[in-house]
């Protein structure tokens, strides 16, 4: 007998393995299409950059105290972009590496999450596939992965060392301070403690934690954020604006799915958790002007433990709601693009346009004071670059000795210093 449960234990570790093996390797193809179209800086990446020049690690630490360079009160990601920095410059491949690494590592989170929750591989194995393709590839992204990464283990240690409060608490701490949508876990954990009986008790340094977060920082986003709004970052809590943003994410098939799963399981104290999700969305769909997909990431993990601890016992049932919600929330998006043809990014190519100009006109004459650059089309990530005053960051330091590099009316003027 005991033989039995032995082989049955290693043949269900090997299934196991296998599953995450071929989590890893989809991931991987992932991966080689972000480095194939999106190896270079962009949008907020270069204010990022710029504030790095001249800045040092301590003064990251203080954004939990003063606000980081758009005003929020989160330092945990930009460490790993400082880090990466100072490492290497502003060669892209680590940073794209280090994102991914992550966002893989989200994905196995995701993964014995929602096994301890439903008790069946197959079930999370789905899960964090149909998560696999939610990929974001801005550099500065970096919050959306590192809040999702400390909330997911806030979450899989809460279940896994429940007694061990610190642990959890700390590690819920980092996920405030990675972005402040990390508050809604402690509504999760509230919803876990309710369905699963884990207990409320444990959740004490949790609440006393959130309050804390929250009264230190309420005046700071009034005042910053909801008094002193700008064009693109305009709030409104008009009921029709609220549907409007929720329909930018969630189409009327999507929301009717996810509001049939508790019917269908039978499970209805799961609609707790719809509830959290849309809670968890709401940065994203208040902002009217500033519907962006990065604000789905946390969320969509959320929704991941939801479809996973909704669906029934029975197989064809799970193949089923499956291929529906696959359908109906991903599309072909759920499949690695591996096509063999590469099309031009603009963006980049602006940039290294740029680059190369700066470049040829130094062979020509190391002397150079002024570059034109009028003939190039600029697109929005090479005015940035020009914009931050961080040109000087992707040139070598043969040209970028004792010079700093001013963008005025099409020219790049160079001045010695």
């Amino acid at each position: 007998m005991s033989f039995i449960k032995s082989l049955g234990k290693l043949l269900h570790n090997y299934r196991e393995a296998s599953l995450i093996i071929i989590l890893f390797l989809i991931s991987l193809l992932h991966l080689n299409y972000a480095v194939r179209t999106d190896l270079y800086f962009s949008v907020d990446d270069f204010v990022v950059l710029s504030y790095f020049k001249d800045h040092n690690f301590f003064d990251i630490l203080t954004f939990a105290l003063k606000g980081d360079v758009f005003g929020y009160k989160k330092f945990v990601g930009y460490t790993n972009l400082y880090l990466l920095f100072k490492l290497f410059k502003t060669n892209p491949l680590p940073y794209i590496l280090a994102n991914h690494i992550i966002h893989t590592f989200n994905l196995f989170l995701l993964f014995i999450i929602t096994k301890k929750l439903t008790k069946n591989i197959i079930v999370s194995s789905i899960s964090a596939l149909i998560l696999n393709s939610f990929y974001l590839f801005w550099f500065s992204n970096i919050h959306e992965y590192s809040v999702t990464l400390f909330s997911l283990l806030t979450v899989y240690t809460f279940l896994t060392f429940g007694r061990k409060y610190w642990i959890y608490t700390f590690l819920f701490i980092f996920s405030l301070y990675s972005k402040e949508v990390g508050i809604v876990i402690a509504l999760f954990l509230t919803f876990l403690s309710f369905v699963y009986k884990y207990g409320y008790k444990k959740l004490i340094p949790i609440y006393i934690i959130s309050l804390i977060y929250i009264f230190t920082n309420a005046a700071f986003y009034i005042n910053g954020k909801l008094l002193n709004q700008t064009e693109s970052y305009v709030i409104s809590f008009n009921i029709y604006d609220l549907l409007k943003g929720l329909l930018v994410y969630f189409n009327f098939w999507t929301i009717g799915f996810l509001l049939l799963l508790p019917l269908i399981s039978k499970k209805y104290n799961n609609y707790l958790l719809f509830i959290i999700i849309i809670i968890s969305l709401l940065p994203g769909i208040i902002l009217v002007n500033h519907h962006q997909t990065y604000y789905m990431y946390l969320p969509s993990f959320l929704i991941g433990i939801y479809f996973a601890i909704n669906l029934p016992k029975n197989n064809l049932k799970i193949i089923f709601l499956t291929a529906i919600f696959i359908m109906i929330f991903k599309g072909r998006s759920f499949f690695p693009i591996i096509a063999k043809r590469d099309y031009p990014n603009w963006q980049k190519h602006s940039i290294d346009q740029v680059l190369n100009r700066v470049n040829s006109s130094f062979d020509r004459n190391k002397n150079e004071q002024v570059i034109y650059i009028g003939d190039i089309n600029l697109e929005r990530d090479a005015k940035m670059m020009l914009g931050t005053n961080t040109l000087d960051l992707f040139l070598c330091e043969d040209i970028t000795k004792g010079r700093s590099f001013v963008y005025e009316n099409n020219n790049i003027i160079l001045r010695d210093y």
